[in-house]
């Protein structure tokens, strides 16, 4: 069950990464930034992995997959995926006050990927007995 626990971790981490790099690298202006090219190295890490995403987003996203995870242990993956989708845009709030739209749509993008793509499906194995 750790090792669920913890794919389910490093892959929301691993795709918020990506899809805000993604951003970044199409969009550099839009976040008020230099293109993704002209930033040290240091800045460009921690942009790509957005750490006010992770906390303000991201903590309460893991919190909603794991206990998804755990307690809808008799529903298919399809049913699990999109009761995630839903239940994982609540956390995005935050970015309907932005003043740019590409910060809500990069992070509802975020969401989506993981609930739908990466997120393990069952945390607790099925029991044989019953």
């Amino acid at each position: 069950m750790m090792k669920r626990i913890a794919r389910c971790v490093f892959g929301y981490v691993l795709t918020n990464a990506v899809v805000w790099t993604a951003v970044q690298a199409l969009v550099p202006g839009v976040l008020g930034e230099p293109a993704l090219w002209r930033r040290p190295f240091r800045d460009l890490i921690l942009s790509c992995l957005a750490p006010g995403t992770l906390i303000l987003v991201g903590i309460p996203s893991i919190l909603i997959a794991l206990l998804i995870g755990i307690i809808r242990t008799r529903l298919d993956q399809a049913e699990i995926r999109f009761l995630a989708l839903f239940l994982l845009v609540l956390p995005t709030w935050w970015f309907f006050f932005a003043n740019t739209p590409v910060l809500l749509w990069s992070q509802l993008v975020v969401q989506a990927v993981f609930a739908l793509a990466v997120m393990p499906v069952r945390l607790v194995p099925r029991w044989s007995g019953e």
